[in-house]
């Protein structure tokens, strides 16, 4: 790949993050690479889901932080398709490619072309068929408050599979499964495969497990009361009882730029034990 220009995006609030940003700004810049920094992007992003962010036009998105992180830059990289380099500053980064001080050999390699993409799948959520959210991560349906339970429906393709009384529902990508859905009891994932996962969250029935769908199955989950719905931890709204939501396979995806084998099961065992 031949890099010209390097996007940066960052979580501040991390320990030592601007003094990693800066300093891996000037890795890039002596290596001859035009950089555009954090507040750019984040202006544009702040602008809406349906921003115009053409002014950020770079050929990789360097996102320095934790998961959070990159999943705000997904919502970036993928309207652009520009694929992530994720720099782990978190507790797990289970997204990230590197350590910070990995940057500078990693740019190498990605000129000398010795790097893959991969190619993730997102979800598109809508709200009673308003503007649609992607997802790289999972959308979560769930209760307003501690106490009580929410009742809610789900329909697969227009088949019905139940109503749970549950704390929630997490429908997540193969991404998201190594995440919220899997503390829930959801299941592993493996690479290569696209599949939607519907896992409740503390059901109140022993009868309803996890749900493992067609990536490209109409999902549609409506909830007999109030309460929230987060997509990707970026976006959170106030759910009224009966609103539909629906989710689908997205038109786009996230590309994540990898320079080592991945294994997700070595990972599940170093990230989360």
């Amino acid at each position: 790949m031949n890099i010209k220009s390097i996007g940066f995006i960052t979580n501040t609030k991390k320990p030592m993050a601007l003094e990693v940003l800066h300093r891996l700004i000037k890795t890039a810049k002596d290596k001859g690479l035009k950089c555009v920094d954090g507040c750019s992007i984040k202006k544009a992003f702040d602008n809406g889901p349906a921003a115009d962010i053409g002014g950020c036009d770079v050929d990789i998105l360097t996102a320095i932080g934790g998961d959070g992180t990159i999943l705000r830059a997904a919502q970036i990289a993928s309207r652009k398709k520009i694929p992530i380099l994720g720099v782990n500053l978190g507790r797990i980064g289970f997204l990230s490619e590197i350590e910070a001080d990995e940057f500078s050999d990693t740019i190498d390699l990605i000129q000398l072309d010795k790097h893959c993409i991969e190619r993730k799948l997102m979800f598109e959520c809508s709200v009673n068929d308003t503007s649609a959210y992607y997802c790289l991560n999972d959308i979560i349906l769930y209760k307003p408050s501690l106490s009580g339970v929410a009742v809610i429906n789900i329909a697969v393709d227009g088949q019905n599979a139940g109503s749970v009384s549950c704390d929630g529902i997490i429908v997540s990508t193969p991404t998201g499964s190594t995440g919220y859905s899997i503390s829930a009891g959801g299941p592993v994932i493996a690479s290569g495969l696209d599949a939607a996962i519907i896992t409740p969250i503390c059901p109140h029935s022993l009868n309803h497990r996890p749900i493992v769908a067609k990536a490209e199955s109409k999902l549609e989950l409506t909830m007999q009361n109030e309460g929230y719905l987060s997509v990707d931890g970026q976006h959170v709204m106030r759910i009224c009882a009966n609103d539909l939501i629906k989710v689908s396979k997205a038109s786009v995806f996230t590309d994540f730029i990898r320079i080592k084998e991945r294994n997700v099961f070595e990972l599940i065992k170093k990230k989360l034990t």
